[in-house]
């Protein structure tokens, strides 16, 4: 996929049509994960995803927010820590609510993931959180996500 100068933006990776052709829905990996992944293939042979070892609560409201003193819509709130997962290791909670990753401010649950999954494992990752009403930064350094 091309922007309108020209460049890279994405790879497509499947198209929803309903007439088969190619006009339709478009599924795109950013730019920025295919060239993370295919310099990962040429200097190792394989690639490896981020992984940070929780879920994401989708439907973290505005009152849910006020409720812990956030003014803003943003960040996104843990609501599961898998045990043996870089977020259980470092500390992260289940109610925790990520604010920044890296020093991006989180807009929400979908947000995050897409920041984690074009960061680097192995690699330290400074989270902003509000943690029952008080904001601390946690220092998290994700693992590779295993397929099962």
């Amino acid at each position: 996929m091309l922007n309108l100068r020209g460049e890279v933006a994405g790879l497509i990776t499947a198209i929803a049509t309903q007439g088969g052709g190619n006009e339709g829905v478009a599924f795109v990996l950013p730019v920025k994960i295919v060239r993370r992944i295919a310099e990962q293939l040429v200097r190792d042979g394989s690639a490896v995803k981020p992984f940070l070892g929780c879920g994401f609560d989708p439907v973290f409201a505005k009152k849910d927010r006020n409720a812990l003193g956030i003014d803003r819509n943003i960040g996104a709130r843990i609501n599961k820590v898998i045990p043996d997962t870089p977020a259980a290791r470092d500390g992260l909670k289940t109610g925790d609510v990520i604010l920044a990753f890296n020093g991006t401010e989180v807009e929400d649950d979908k947000h995050i993931v897409n920041l984690v999954a074009e960061s680097e494992v192995n690699k330290p990752a400074v989270l902003k959180i509000n943690r029952e009403g008080n904001t601390v930064e946690i220092t998290v350094v994700l693992g590779e996500q295993v397929s099962r």
